[in-house]
C-alpha cells in the first residue's frame, strides 16, 4: 500500500496553495507519493473530456493505495468530488479529506464519505466540527505543534493523522461478496444495490462487497451502491477492469 497527498499546480501563490505545496512537502519527507492537480478552467471540458483527465490524474494509483486530498483545489466541488469516486473506484478507498481553508455545506457529502477529516486550523477544526454535527467526534482530526498555539507543525500533523489510520483496519471474518457490473442503460445497477440489500438483510455478520465494473457505471451509481453498502454497516470496494482485455 502506498500513501499519496494531493498537491496543486498552475495556480496563483495564495495562502491556501502556499500551506497545500507545504502539506505536501512534509508528506514527501514521510514517504508519501504526489497526486499532482492542475488548476484550469474546468467549465471548458466537455464530460468525455473530464473523464480523460480524471483517469489520467489517478493512473498512478493501485488497488488499496489510501489518498489525502487537499481540498479546495480551485477547480470546484463538482471536480473534486468526481475526483474523489474516481480515487476510489481505483484504490477501493474513498480519500481522506485535508481542508486547509473554509469550505460550505456543498462539501457535507465528500466530508461524510470520508473516513477522516483533517483540520489545518483550530478556527477551522471549529467549523468543521459545526458542520459534520455527530460524525465529527469519529472522523474529524487536528494536529497542532502544542496546545498553546494555532501554529501547524507539518510533519507532525501528518504523522499524528497517519498514526491514526491503525483504527482503519479491514475486517478479516466478514463475507466477501463480488459483483460482475456492466450497466450501459444504469438499470442494472439498481438491481446489483436490491441484492446487496437482500444479503446485508439476510445476515448479521460483518460484509464486504467487491464491485468489478467498467466505464458503462457511471459516479451516480457507484455513489448510490457506496450509500446502500455504507447505511447497512457494510464496506465495498471498486475494481475498475479495462475493457481491452476482452477484445480478443
Amino acid at each position: 500500500m502506498k500513501i499519496h497527498i494531493s498537491n496543486i499546480h498552475n495556480a496563483a501563490l495564495s495562502d491556501r496553495v502556499k500551506l497545500q505545496h507545504k502539506l505536501a512537502e512534509a508528506g514527501h519527507a514521510l514517504g508519501m507519493y504526489e497526486l499532482g492537480i492542475f488548476s484550469y478552467p474546468v467549465d471548458s471540458d466537455t464530460p468525455e473530456q473530464l473523464s480523460t483527465r480524471l483517469d489520467g490524474l489517478v493512473s498512478s494509483l493501485e488497488h488499496g493505495d489510501r489518498v489525502i486530498l487537499q481540498l479546495p483545489t480551485g477547480n470546484g466541488r463538482e471536480f473534486e468530488e468526481k475526483l474523489a469516486w474516481r480515487i476510489q473506484t481505483y484504490t477501493g478507498h474513498y480519500p481522506f479529506i485535508l481542508v486547509s481553508t473554509e469550505i460550505g455545506k456543498d462539501y457535507l457529502s465528500m466530508l461524510h464519505s470520508s473516513e477522516r477529516v483533517l483540520a489545518v486550523k483550530r478556527w477551522l477544526y471549529e467549523d468543521l466540527k459545526k458542520l459534520m454535527g455527530r460524525d465529527a467526534s469519529e472522523k474529524l482530526f487536528f494536529h497542532y505543534a502544542d496546545e498553546t498555539t494555532s501554529e501547524l507543525n507539518d510533519r507532525a500533523c501528518l504523522t499524528g493523522f497517519l498514526d491514526g489510520l491503525g483504527d482503519l483496519k479491514e475486517n478479516k471474518d466478514a463475507i466477501q461478496v463480488c459483483f460482475a457490473l456492466h450497466d450501459n442503460d444504469g438499470t442494472y445497477s439498481s438491481r446489483v444495490a436490491v441484492a446487496m440489500l437482500s444479503v446485508m438483510r439476510k445476515t448479521k455478520s460483518p460484509i464486504c462487497f467487491h464491485i468489478l465494473l467498467d466505464e458503462s457505471v457511471d459516479e451516480v451509481n457507484r455513489r448510490r451502491l457506496t450509500k446502500v453498502a455504507k447505511e447497512n454497516g457494510a464496506e465495498i470496494k471498486f475494481y475498475v477492469i479495462e475493457n481491452s482485455i476482452f477484445q480478443k
